[in-house]
């Protein structure tokens, strides 16, 4: 899971146009893991698959089971950030726009089993929708981090964020 959830770490940044550089702390997905967080994990997980468990409580049918804990980085409370990552939107309005999903580290999280914990889930919001056209291509999301958890459906998140800016994510050659 760790080797999934680098996959973004390791990607050059671009500094978008449009944002203050110094308005917004770049963050990677590791940052938002306490310390020990990682271990927490990955012994949840031995334990949990080493019993044969692969769904939630009530059958096979049932969502899949969200490792981990709603632990966060109090030091990034009211923080203005810059985080990358994919979108996984609610729902859609006409034109394929959103104004609440999850920013996730990888392509396909919550749509595969088991989601990323929830200290590696952001539940974005946005005063006014804004377009994806593309749910395989990351963003850059820019905007103040709450440590507040979000419970949903398609996983819970222990952070949100109020998104003030946001774009394409430009991959380097």
């Amino acid at each position: 899971m760790r080797i999934i959830l680098s996959t973004l770490l390791i990607l050059a940044a671009t500094i978008p146009a449009f944002a203050d550089e110094s308005a917004y702390r770049t963050l990677d997905w590791e940052e938002l893991m306490p310390p020990g967080e990682w271990e927490r994990v990955d012994q949840e997980m031995l334990s949990f698959f080493s019993g044969g468990g692969m769904f939630a409580e009530g059958g096979a049918m049932d969502v899949p089971r969200q490792f981990g804990t709603y632990n966060v980085v109090e030091d990034l409370n009211n923080q203005k950030i810059r985080l990358a990552g994919f979108v996984l939107p609610f729902e859609y309005a006409p034109g394929k726009k959103v104004s609440e999903f999850l920013l996730v580290p990888y392509f396909g999280a919550c749509l595969h089993s088991p989601p990323p914990p929830p200290n590696q889930m952001v539940y974005v919001k946005t005063a006014e929708p804004i377009a994806i056209e593309s749910l395989w291509e990351p963003i850059w999301a820019n905007g103040e981090l709450i440590t507040e958890k979000y419970l949903n459906d398609l996983g819970n998140a222990a952070y949100t964020m109020q998104l003030e800016q946001w774009e394409s994510y430009e991959w380097e050659d």
